[in-house]
């Protein structure tokens, strides 16, 4: 943990803001855009912080969130999830 924030999440955003940095410097030829860039990593990370407050594994729960709701074939026929320890993609059916 780096300033009370979980290593992974947290090179991930530095990363994103870095790499919009660089993008955006490359284009205007201008160098402010990384200072616009710590000035927004201050209160990501600060959020970042609240979030993994009482419980550090917060963003392996979301990231487990996602990728589930991601990955459900059947929520807009049945309106409803199921899980089980297959994969729901069949592909298509030979001779129909």
């Amino acid at each position: 943990m780096l300033f009370g924030v979980p290593m992974l999440p947290l090179l991930g955003v530095v990363a994103a803001l870095l790499m919009t940095a660089a993008v955006t410097t490359a284009v205007t030829h201008k160098g402010t855009a990384y200072i616009v860039a710590i000035v927004v990593a201050f209160p990501i990370i600060g959020i970042m912080r609240l979030l993994v407050k009482h419980d550090e594994d917060k963003f392996k729960l979301i990231w487990m969130w996602i990728m589930s709701r991601l990955q459900e074939k059947n929520y807009s026929h049945w309106k409803a999830l199921s899980y089980g320890p297959f994969d729901t993609y069949r592909g298509k059916r030979k001779g129909y």
